[in-house]
């Protein structure tokens, strides 16, 4: 579980129209690895190097076969570090916890603290003698493993929602900026049309005097078009359904 923390919670680039989802990913990874690093250092200042020789707490995927395979159980000395080490493990699964359900969601929040209480009982048994050396490392790296891969899993569907959501949005501004581009051009044209020049006006600039203000709502944009010339506002409504968008004048 621990070691794969660092690379998943980053999404990947899916389209480069989503800058904003990027930069959330770039900035949930970022605190991922802060809280990782602070875990491990909080774990080593209360003596987990003392459990070197016998396990990989916080790299499963690096144990070696005589750790699992071992027969002994923890002694006393042991047992001090095993507890120092479940406190720190507990306390830092909370701040995955609230730092996922911030940046992310409830789902993937629960499915942490699910695996945080998974390990923890782990810790348990071996502390109070119920199993071995051997018996802890393989059941650790086992449930680590099927972790890492439900966690992924999970946060890869994530981003990939958000990043769905906000092409969408994008799309739909694009489409009201579209519009509005032509609505600029129609009554470029008609000005040029009524003043006797030549009725070809290619576009006009951004300052002409027609004001346009948009509002969105889900999957819909709404603007408004309003100029010192209008006689009433001209309203153009945007929908995007699924890969098909449409506008329409009202």
């Amino acid at each position: 579980m621990r070691t794969i923390l660092a690379a998943i919670v980053l999404p990947l680039a899916l389209s480069a129209c989503a800058t904003s989802v990027t930069d959330r990913g770039d900035a949930a990874q970022a605190k991922s690895d802060a809280i990782y690093d602070s875990c491990q250092q909080d774990a080593k200042s209360r003596g987990i190097e003392a459990l070197d020789e016998k396990t990989r707490f916080f790299d499963s995927t690096g144990l070696n076969p005589e750790m699992l395979f071992s027969t002994e159980f923890a002694n006393e000395q042991e047992k001090e570090a095993i507890v120092k080490l479940w406190d720190s493990w507990q306390q830092c699964g909370e701040r995955f916890v609230a730092f996922l359900k911030s940046d992310l969601n409830d789902d993937i929040a629960t499915l942490w603290r699910l695996d945080v209480n998974r390990t923890l009982l782990q810790l348990a048994d071996l502390y109070n003698g119920d199993v071995s050396w051997g018996s802890f490392n393989r059941s650790l790296q086992r449930y680590d493993l099927e972790f890492s891969q439900a966690f992924s899993q999970a946060t890869s569907a994530y981003w990939r929602r958000e990043y769905a959501v906000e092409e969408r949005r994008q799309a739909a501004i694009g489409a009201a900026l579209q519009a509005y581009g032509n609505a600029l051009k129609d009554y470029g044209n008609a000005y040029a049309g009524s003043a006797n020049r030549p009725a070809t006006v290619q576009q006009m600039p951004i300052y002409d005097p027609v004001r346009t203000s948009c509002r969105e709502n889900g999957d819909r944009v709404t603007c408004t078009q309003t100029s010192d010339l209008m006689t009433s506002p001209k309203i153009i409504s945007c929908r995007v359904n699924g890969s098909v968008m449409t506008c329409t004048e009202q």
